[in-house]
């Protein structure tokens, strides 16, 4: 198993450049890798999700109005921040048809004990998978960590040469 997680930053509108960086972190790893893209990057997505996904591991690209690392936020300019996580196993599940569907199949994902990282855009309309998830997981506890992404952008998760979108 590789050593342990790490983080990058690269300011850039060029797909290869974002694609080129994201690689040389995962270093072909097998694990969960996550890249957030700034709003004004956010045209790159779909391209960049299937050049990463010709590669190893599991990508999931989303987009956000400003991302954070380390070494500060960038927002207002093209740029992206991502986490490799190898050696860490996801069964990613995309909102594809309705809110109640995605709140059951992340309570079928998390019912293991399995935690979740969740992406969910900020446009208020949590509340109605979180009751789905809560409904579904009964007297269970889920380990779940989230974050608000912007509004009307597709989430991609790109790996094994395929790539899948939702919301």
């Amino acid at each position: 198993m590789p050593e342990k997680f790490s983080t990058f930053e690269v300011r850039t509108s060029s797909v290869a450049r974002l694609a080129a960086k994201a690689r040389s972190h995962s270093e072909g790893s097998r694990g969960l890798n996550l890249l957030a893209l700034t709003t004004e990057a956010a045209a790159l997505a779909p391209e960049l999700a299937h050049t990463l996904a010709q590669g190893g591991g599991t990508w999931v690209v989303t987009v956000a109005p400003g991302v954070l690392s380390e070494r500060g936020e960038v927002a207002g300019m093209p740029a992206a921040v991502g986490l490799t996580l190898p050696g860490v196993k996801g069964a990613p599940v995309l909102e594809t048809s309705n809110l109640a569907q995605f709140g059951q199949e992340l309570a079928a994902a998390t019912a293991g004990g399995s935690a979740a990282l969740i992406l969910s855009s900020a446009d208020g309309r949590s509340g109605s998978w979180m009751a789905t998830l809560q409904d579904h997981l009964g007297p269970r506890q889920a380990h779940v960590l989230g974050a608000g992404t912007s509004p009307g952008h597709e989430h991609y998760v790109a790996g094994g040469g395929q790539v899948r979108s939702g919301r």
